[in-house]
């Protein structure tokens, strides 16, 4: 899976589908992936932050429709999910990890999976 500089604004996405049901990654500070969901099905989501120390913000932007779908912060150790209902048409979303790269070295991970449900 490709990633980003948000900074630069490039974006790179690889497709879902039945085929490659589950895509997951690990994002630095201010890094993203992306990646497209076929028609008509549904994507479950979740993110965890393997740090022990630092919080980890995220989130997850819909490139068709222009809106986040998910989105917060996670604490040391912490997780979280969502279900996004299916849609009838191909969509990508860009998975962002948006904490700052930090001072002293630093570097807040995301740890992130979509699976694809088209049942």
């Amino acid at each position: 899976m490709s990633t980003e500089n948000l900074e630069q604004g490039m974006l790179l996405a690889k497709t879902v589908n039945a085929n490659a049901p589950i895509q997951s990654g690990t994002l630095k500070c201010r890094t993203a992936d992306a990646f497209g969901v076929e028609a008509n099905v549904v994507v479950q989501l979740a993110v965890s932050n393997p740090s022990n120390t630092n919080s980890v913000n995220y989130a997850f932007y819909n490139e068709n429709t222009g809106h986040y779908v998910f989105k917060g912060s996670l604490g040391p150790g912490g997780s979280a999910s969502k279900t996004i209902p299916f849609s009838e048409e191909l969509n990508i979303y860009r998975v962002q990890n948006q904490s700052n790269c930090g001072r002293t070295g630093t570097t807040p991970y995301l740890h992130w999976t979509a699976v694809v449900d088209n049942e």
